[in-house]
């Protein structure tokens, strides 16, 4: 792996990755979205070529989930986690063509609404916007395209706590 891999500490201004290759720290980039939100998230998903972990509330945008797919068939670990409700089984994506996870509630008993996706554990994509149509084509919605390893960390940490 050269700079996607999976941060285990930082060093200085340095970080030992997973097989004990350093990796440089990057400079941090955050991006603020208001329109076309869905083709911002398309272009990050692109960029994968590791890992992709999305976890959402509502996920009803087959745009978004061919992506995944797609990126699926190259090799990138792709795994979704949904809320387990009556709008995902009856107008979500087919999950079961991914690895997958249902979340029935959230940690504190009520909904799980996270909306994030960590890429390469490098980048965050978070906002408002579940991925679903009604975002894309009827809500005033919003994300940030997070590049920063240390909150992609934090990110990835908080995926594994909401679906373990």
């Amino acid at each position: 792996m050269n700079d996607e891999g999976y941060v285990i500490e930082k060093l200085g201004e340095n970080y030992i990755v997973q097989g004990g290759v350093i990796v440089k720290a990057k400079p941090v980039i955050n991006e603020a979205h208001f329109q076309d939100i869905q083709n911002k998230i398309l272009v990050a998903l692109d960029g994968a070529k590791v890992s992709i972990r999305v976890i959402m509330a509502w996920f009803t945008n087959d745009t978004l989930f061919d992506k995944l797919l797609e990126k699926h068939n190259q090799g990138v670990d792709v795994e979704i986690s949904i809320y387990d409700d009556g709008v995902n089984k009856k107008h979500g994506v087919d999950i079961t063509k991914l690895p997958h996870k249902r979340i029935k509630r959230g940690q504190r008993g009520g909904l799980m609404h996270d909306k994030f996706c960590v890429i390469d554990n490098q980048v965050v994509v978070t906002g408002s916007y579940n991925w679903t149509n009604n975002a894309e084509f009827r809500n005033d919605e919003n994300i940030t395209i997070e590049h920063d390893q240390a909150q992609a960390t934090r990110f990835s940490v908080e995926y594994r706590r909401l679906t373990k």
